[in-house]
């Protein structure tokens, strides 16, 4: 990878990491129930996969955004599972 796609690369992830807040529902925090929030969701896997960002890093900044909002770890393990069904199906 060179430096100019590694570069890319973390720019992306930044990206998503400001955006990933926009897939889950602010009252419930429940990922893509919503279809705006899923339509969020699949504009933010496109761009994972057109930048190479990897499922464990996409899952990284679910984890991220929950753990912050501070939701309880059921809810969290939930959720992740749920992101991970929608992104899986176009990232490794």
């Amino acid at each position: 990878m060179t430096d100019k796609e590694k570069i890319k690369h973390y720019d992306t992830i930044a990206d998503i990491r400001k955006r990933i807040g926009g897939c889950f529902g602010s009252a419930d925090g429940i990922f893509a129930g919503h279809p705006s929030d899923e339509k969020h969701a699949k504009e933010l896997r496109k761009l994972a996969k057109e930048s190479k960002v990897s499922l464990s890093e996409v899952q990284d900044i679910v984890a991220g955004h929950l753990y912050r909002k501070e939701y309880r770890a059921e809810h969290i393990e939930e959720q992740l599972k749920e992101a991970t069904k929608l992104f899986s199906k176009n990232l490794s």
